[in-house]
């Protein structure tokens, strides 16, 4: 008798926690451009994307200069879920692969300084002790703000229609996965030249 009470505990408890646990989508993040696009939300991110890139004129498209080579792109697909673990929004980045490019020839300086938390936390107590009033902001896209002084050539991302086929995409100013994409948003943001 003891056993049989302690097994419809059991799934008693089992079953309210089933009912109290969050709803967790199952929306998978593609590994690739060919599984995005069988996918009608991720195609609609992924034009949205390069509507934010247009807009912004990141790039042009050129013909490749003789001698100079082509850096390759691809997207970055991320789930964003609610606090109840439904789907918030689909996002996906264009990123460039920096990780070929060549020091002294397509960048020359990467450093990006890092606020240290002592630091922070030196502003958040001057300010409670003097009222201040601290805001805190996000701003979308802060890497595509900096503008390029190197000459950089992509590929054009998959999907992308505009131009020549053989045409490539002259970077006007900084994208994600860049070697000095972080240096060129500090410059456009708290420090303008």
């Amino acid at each position: 008798m003891v056993e049989r009470s302690l097994i419809l505990e059991v799934v008693g408890v089992y079953s309210l926690a089933t009912l109290l646990a969050p709803k967790v989508s199952v929306q998978s993040e593609p590994t690739s451009y060919k599984q995005a696009i069988k996918d009608p939300g991720w195609c609609k991110t992924i034009e949205d994307e390069l509507e934010i890139l247009e807009n912004n004129h990141t790039w042009t498209l050129t013909d490749l200069p003789k001698g100079n080579e082509a850096i390759d792109c691809k997207y970055v697909y991320k789930v964003k879920f609610k606090s109840d673990g439904t789907v918030e929004r689909l996002k996906a980045r264009l990123v460039a692969k920096g990780y070929t490019q060549k020091e002294e020839i397509d960048y020359t300086d990467t450093f990006s300084p890092v606020a240290k938390l002592v630091t922070v936390r030196c502003l958040f107590s001057a300010a409670a002790i003097k009222g201040w009033c601290l805001y805190q902001f996000n701003e979308n896209n802060a890497f595509l703000n900096g503008d390029l002084k190197e000459e950089i050539y992509m590929k054009k991302p998959p999907g992308y229609k505009k131009g020549q086929p053989h045409q490539v995409s002259k970077l006007l100013k900084s994208l994600y996965g860049l070697k000095q994409a972080s240096r060129l948003e500090l410059k456009t943001d708290i420090f303008p030249s």
